[in-house]
């Protein structure tokens, strides 16, 4: 007897977000599978966005803020500034476990939902979800509760 693993559409707030605001891009991107090219300075924000995420998970997993700084002001700037908010968050004594860059799935029907934390610590009576955003200008908070990444969470 042979059996199957179910076949699910992968959907991240990235793909639900591209299909409510442009459906066209959604087939010709995600269904049809056509790569698009970027310009320069946005691949030049995505690759210091990834950077300050691999800092920060390299931070979590125990390595010093001497040890994740480097020749960028910026980014030496906002590490900083990160680390000193959720400091005490991330050395409370309560802490059962934390985890940098946690992936949830959520299976629904023929679905399958991805959420990925940058950072939850779970405690005995409550989780913090922590996600970091490299946007230029902090987002309007209506846009930020009404976004697909904030009813994925």
């Amino acid at each position: 007897m042979t059996s199957t693993l179910p076949s699910y559409w992968r959907l991240s707030k990235t793909h639900l977000t591209t299909l409510e605001n442009c459906p066209p891009l959604f087939q010709k991107k995600y269904l049809e599978e056509i790569q698009f090219f970027s310009d320069d300075r946005n691949e030049e924000k995505r690759k210091w966005g990834h950077l300050f995420h691999e800092k920060m998970q390299q931070y979590i997993a125990g390595l010093s803020l001497k040890q994740i700084l480097t020749d960028d002001k910026w980014l030496n700037q906002s590490l900083i500034s990160l680390i000193s908010i959720i400091k005490s968050d991330l050395e409370s004594p309560t802490i059962l476990t934390k985890k940098a860059e946690y992936t949830l799935y959520y299976p629904f029907e023929n679905f399958l939902f991805i959420a990925i934390y940058d950072l939850i610590i779970i405690h005995p009576d409550r989780a913090l979800i922590f996600d970091w955003k490299t946007f230029d200008k902090p987002q309007k908070i209506d846009k930020l509760i009404d976004s697909w990444q904030t009813k994925l969470y």
